[in-house]
């Protein structure tokens, strides 16, 4: 039975990880392929995958998702080293799959960590109990290694893990592309890899220019507002603050762009929206965070779209900022006694005084609320007086 390993952090595993795994499958005609998840890297131990808040759970999940998109039924985990705790020796690895699999362990590394090998646990020894396969991470020519071992060509695919982690952070257009379409998923639904960070400064830059400075501080401490509501109902804090910051992001697109932009998201026009599209500004920010900027949670697409009347059924996300768009400091309402009365209420119980404030005042305006309001009213009674 022949058996290969590569090891490594995999923080995340992108599309090197996978091509070179194939590749090895293909070349020395594996029976398996064994990914060996690091617990702490020997020379990564400043900063490991926990200390960038991603945990052991984190990346074998998104280890799995890759095999599994993989189609390749060889490639298999094996979490010794994240079992075994402490420093990852791959001399120890390596001992442990031989005697596992009784059989000499084929010990898959990239020619990047040439350079270092003699720096590795017990190299010699390590050279003669697994055969080493050198394969391509960066040099297209043969370099020079001298421990025995095989060498397998295989195609150079461009980019790290450090690098993906990057353009994440900074939100960077086409990081997606060095990964499988389910780690990449995984990220952003998680918010792995400050994914809430970059993707907020990128909103924030753009907000400030197709937005009035007016409507840009409104944004500002809608923004806020989500972060304490948040804070105060133990949520998503990352999360909510995007939602705040973006919500307005095409307050200021013409009626027409508007009305284009909203005829892909599915849901018909309302009367009133027909009456005046100006407030189909939540429904067409929607539309664009997720067709510019790759936002795929459904939460925060909802919220963002019914801001403005709000809807029933909503998730505690989209309650949130349905009430921080009407509580924000500078709504005429708010003082100290105001936000202590709102902030004892349960989300339900918030989210429906602000909701029939909003109605009445509508009301006294000589102006009829949304049917999406007040079937949002009504779903609410029920959920709080029906329990």
């Amino acid at each position: 039975m022949k058996i290969g390993m590569i090891g490594g952090s995999f923080n995340p595993v992108h599309n090197g990880h996978m091509e070179l795994a194939k590749n090895a499958v293909k070349s020395l005609n594996l029976d398996k392929l064994i990914f060996v998840p690091a617990f702490v890297s020997p020379f990564k131990q400043e900063i490991t995958p926990v200390d960038m808040g991603i945990s052991d759970k984190n990346r074998l999940e998104m280890l799995q998702l890759a095999i599994s998109e993989s189609s390749c039924d060889k490639l298999i985990i094996d979490t010794c080293e994240i079992d075994r705790g402490g420093v990852s020796y791959t001399m120890d690895t390596v001992e442990y799959l031989n005697r596992k699999y009784k059989t000499r362990i084929y010990l898959i590394i990239g020619d990047d960590l040439v350079k270092d090998f003699d720096k590795w646990n017990e190299p010699k020894k390590l050279s003669k109990i697994a055969q080493i396969v050198l394969a391509r991470r960066h040099f297209e020519k043969p370099i020079e290694f001298a421990y025995e071992h095989i060498s397998i060509k295989n195609p150079i695919v461009n980019g790290a893990s450090s690098d993906v982690r990057k353009l994440v952070l900074t939100a960077s257009c086409g990081w997606e592309k060095y990964l499988s379409a389910e780690v990449s998923d995984y990220i952003k639904l998680n918010g792995l890899y400050g994914y809430w960070q970059g993707v907020t400064k990128k909103v924030t830059a753009a907000l400030k220019i197709n937005v009035s400075e007016h409507r840009y501080e409104h944004s500002l401490r809608v923004a806020q507002m989500m972060d304490k509501l948040c804070k105060h109902y133990d949520l998503d804090r990352e999360k909510g603050y995007f939602a705040g910051i973006s919500h307005d992001l095409c307050k200021r697109m013409n009626e027409k762009d508007m009305l284009e932009i909203v005829s892909i998201d599915g849901m018909p026009l309302t009367e009133v929206e027909k009456e005046f599209p100006v407030l189909l500004h939540g429904r067409a920010a929607a539309v664009k965070l997720a067709k510019d900027f790759g936002i795929i949670h459904k939460d925060v697409l909802e919220a963002v779209a019914f801001h403005t009347f709000g809807k029933p059924h909503m998730s505690e996300i989209g309650m949130m900022l349905f009430v921080a768009d009407k509580i924000e400091p500078e709504r005429q309402q708010t003082n100290p006694e105001y936000y202590e009365r709102l902030f004892s209420l349960s989300l339900n119980e918030m989210t429906l005084s602000v909701l029939e404030e909003n109605i009445e005042y509508l009301h006294n305006k000589g102006k009829v609320a949304s049917d999406l309001s007040l079937e949002m009213q009504k779903w609410l009674k029920k959920e709080i007086y029906d329990k």
